[in-house]
């Protein structure tokens, strides 16, 4: 699949998975939509670059990790989930998130590590006093400096753009398009011109 720039007016798309904002949950997911067998990947981003609010951040919190186990750390995840939920006294916090969050989190670190993203370890940012260091620091390839997660979105980005995938910027969503049965199927959104662009999408 190969559509036209969505400047064109009314320009219709068709994709396997389609993905609504390239941030910091957006662009890994439509890599991951890739890993996991779809053919075609459309992303809708209303800003004019990739990355959200995630390009800011200097780090990443996770336990397990594979940078951990190289400096020895050991924060073992069901120590910390009963260590964080004393901490916040079992009030205002989902504990069945959490728990996913911190199970999830050293595959994470494991997951950028493949994509070529190099980590240093700190104490910063950690979910109860005294917690042993958690923070994954991206690292500049090139310089060999700590850096902000901009490097991060870069690298994922050419892979999704290598994979065949389609990220179009300054294309603000308006709503979602469903079927018949009420099931989502794609979207209706505006170009910067303001121009209509319509996907419709096995997956949303």
């Amino acid at each position: 699949m190969n559509p036209s720039h969505p400047s064109s007016p009314g320009r219709s798309l068709t994709t396997d998975v389609l993905v609504l904002g390239a941030g910091g949950a957006g662009l890994p997911a439509a890599v991951q939509a890739y890993e996991s067998g779809a053919r075609s990947v459309v992303v809708l981003e209303k800003r004019a670059s990739t990355g959200g609010n995630a390009v800011f951040a200097n780090g990443i919190f996770a336990c397990e990790s594979p940078v951990q186990r190289r400096f020895q750390v050991e924060l073992d995840r069901d120590e910390l989930f009963r260590q964080a939920m004393a901490w916040h006294h079992y009030d205002r916090i989902d504990a069945r998130i959490l728990r996913a969050y911190i199970d999830k989190c050293g595959d994470t670190i494991a997951w950028l590590m493949a994509r070529g993203v190099e980590f240093e370890v700190g104490p910063q940012m950690g979910m109860y006093p005294g917690q042993p260091p958690s923070w994954h620091i991206a690292i500049n390839k090139k310089t060999g400096d700590l850096s902000r997660f901009t490097q991060v979105f870069r690298l994922l980005q050419q892979e999704l753009t290598e994979r065949g995938g389609q990220v179009l910027t300054q294309v603000d969503t308006q709503h979602l398009l469903r079927d018949p049965s009420g099931r989502v199927c794609g979207a209706y959104a505006l170009d910067k011109d303001g121009q209509p662009v319509t996907v419709e999408a096995r997956t949303v």
